[in-house]
């Protein structure tokens, strides 16, 4: 089987990023995860064509409620 390549962002890419000065609070079934005002981090906004504007916080993040495991894969 192919390997996936990871695509670069930018404009001819499939994603676009810039940074959104706005704080951003992420909760959870009433658990803030993530509020960039804790730290002063940046949020990075990315523009996917197809999809959403997501906003993706640099920081401030309560990792009491977050955790990875083999079961994810990223090529990021």
């Amino acid at each position: 089987m192919k390997e996936k390549q990871a695509k670069l962002p930018g404009p001819d890419g499939p994603i676009a990023m810039e940074c959104n000065p706005a704080r951003v609070v992420i909760a959870v079934a009433g658990h803030v995860v993530a509020d960039t005002r804790n730290d002063g981090s940046d949020v990075i906004q990315l523009y996917m064509r197809t999809k959403p504007i997501i906003d993706h916080p640099e920081g401030g993040l309560d990792n009491e409620y977050l955790y990875s495991d083999d079961s994810s894969h990223s090529v990021c």
